[in-house]
């Protein structure tokens, strides 16, 4: 009996050690919801995304801003304000790009594709900025914003563990996707580990596996995510004005592109 009693204790702790964090399942639900606000960092920016009544908008502030102003003909549109005016929202079958907090460029989502629009305006990756980002994939991998593959399965929960960083304690829930690849020789493998503090998400990391070598891709530190928006997160003027997307024709070569709408609030 006693030898029995023994293997079950061990077989608890085994289970305890192994077992995805508890705080996983929570944070899995509110990312599918619907209804949700993130504030993560990485090396270059702050990122803000929130999602309700079928609206997702998002804000970026820059950290380093160098390359931010020689890539971005269009000054403001890619953010780092630090207002509370969204940089992109999705509303209502349209896409919003804010050039400041009373000026705004739309453009339906089924012309996403179209081929005359102005490249500058960065539209073919307007909807991949909306995403949930990659390092959260294990609680959103049917985002419907992200780009997905069929080469690329599910993740899957490998393992707990206790890990370091900074001379902190963390628990890390480790996932692996496997990635089909034409080349029969080649073992590739997408990485997420996910980090708590006290129980509550700290950080996400991603790596790539690759024929037995880890080559690390990014890294995001979790400041804030919640079941509901805070009240006041984004605004906007009563009064912004909306153009519509550039596509190549006289307005655009004048410079005078043609007001559509106002858009009272978000």
């Amino acid at each position: 009996m006693r030898v029995l009693i023994i293997a079950l204790i061990l077989s608890t702790f085994a289970n305890l050690a192994f077992a995805e964090q508890p705080a996983a399942s929570e944070y899995r639900k509110i990312l599918q919801s619907g209804t949700f606000y993130i504030e993560y960092k990485d090396a270059n920016e702050v990122k803000v995304l929130a999602a309700f009544d079928n609206k997702r908008m998002e804000r970026i502030n820059y950290i380093k801003m160098n390359w931010v102003t020689f890539f971005n003909p269009l000054g403001a549109l890619l953010g780092g304000s630090g207002s509370k005016y969204p940089d992109i929202l999705y509303k209502n079958g349209k896409y919003y790009q804010f050039i400041d907090e009373d000026t705004a460029i739309v453009l339906d989502e089924h012309n996403l594709n179209d081929k005359n629009l102005d490249p500058r305006q960065g539209w073919n990756s307007i909807k991949q900025k909306l995403a949930i980002p990659n390092e959260l994939a294990v609680f959103s991998l049917d985002d419907s914003y992200r780009n997905s593959s069929k080469a690329v399965s599910a993740p899957k929960f490998v393992s707990s563990s206790q890990k370091i960083i900074d001379k902190k304690v963390f628990m890390c829930d480790k996932y692996i996707s496997d990635i089909k690849q034409s080349n029969a020789g080649s073992n590739t493998q997408i990485i997420y580990e996910i980090f708590y503090e006290d129980n509550k998400l700290s950080e996400a990391h991603l790596s790539i596996l690759q024929n037995g070598i880890v080559y690390p891709v990014n890294k995001i530190q979790i400041k804030k995510l919640l079941s509901e928006v805070p009240k006041g997160s984004f605004k906007v003027d009563k009064k912004t004005k909306v153009y519509k997307a550039g596509k190549g024709d006289i307005l655009d070569l004048i410079q005078q592109p043609e007001q559509c709408e106002i858009l009272e609030a978000i």
